[in-house]
């Protein structure tokens, strides 16, 4: 075969020179597209055609360009395909790494939002937790001194105590005793009222509260009247004035009696 290397620089120059066209014509392609299409729109009036534009300032036909178009089409039609397919591609390509960048950002924000809204509500958690704390122990604090002070005024009703305490039994049956005795001279009802009132003290101060002492008259049948049972237990706190009182009165109502003994006595009772 016949040496045709000295060919080989023609070959080189007529590639690129193909290449060359093939860019030429796909711009020009692109461009004439676009252009028509813009005036297809209507954006530049009804003066002014595409053909009438393309003839008047470029100097070109319609009818030439598109033929011409037509016949380089089938020839470079695979390269230029390749060409416009590859562009797809990479345009493609950039909107899914645009895509997948916004996905990124929104859901970095979404995350950002749903923190500082979980720090928000933690901050407001804690300040709210912190409130009910403080006044649990303010309640807490008044019970604890609240019974310190009925402890402490059940010992001082406790070391005030002028004779010493019997147990809760015998107290109780000595009352029911007394409770039997009926139509009895006047000594004698007043110092059954003056013993019952001393053993009421007695029995009430070996009960932290009222309630207590309460139920425990009711559970040995010891029935007083609320207003009887007051002037029971301030006249046997102070039995010897009790009795100075019950001397100088024939008045058998216990209420009046103690009544008028509070008004003028200068001892304050613990009933």
């Amino acid at each position: 075969m016949k040496d045709i290397s000295e060919l080989d620089q023609s070959a080189r120059r007529l590639r690129v020179s193909w290449d060359k066209a093939n860019n030429y014509y796909s711009s020009f392609s692109q461009l004439f597209l676009e252009i028509q299409a813009e005036f297809k729109t209507g954006v530049y009036g009804s003066e002014w055609t595409f053909v009438s534009w393309l003839g008047r300032r470029a100097g070109l036909s319609e009818d030439q360009c598109l033929k011409q178009m037509k016949n380089f089409a089938n020839v470079i039609a695979g390269d230029s395909n390749e060409k416009v397919a590859e562009q797809l591609r990479q345009k493609e390509l950039e909107k899914k790494r645009a895509k997948l960048e916004s996905e990124k950002q929104k859901a970095a924000l979404a995350e950002e939002t749903l923190r500082v809204k979980a720090d928000k509500q933690a901050k407001l958690d804690a300040v709210k937790l912190a409130k009910e704390r403080e006044k649990q122990s303010k309640i807490d604090e008044a019970a604890r001194e609240k019974k310190r002070a009925n402890d402490r005024a059940y010992r001082q009703r406790k070391r005030q105590a002028t004779v010493p305490l019997e147990s809760v039994s015998d107290i109780i049956k000595e009352l029911q005793a007394l409770q039997i005795k009926e139509n009895q001279m006047r000594p004698e009802w007043i110092e059954r009222t003056i013993k019952t009132g001393v053993l009421l003290v007695k029995l009430r101060k070996t009960f932290p509260s009222d309630i207590e002492f309460s139920k425990c008259l009711v559970d040995n049948a010891l029935f007083y009247s609320p207003h009887n049972q007051a002037a029971y237990i301030g006249l046997g706190y102070n039995p010897r004035e009790s009795r100075k009182v019950l001397e100088e009165t024939d008045s058998y109502s216990l209420e009046l009696i103690w009544r008028k003994m509070k008004q003028n006595s200068t001892v304050i009772p613990i009933a």
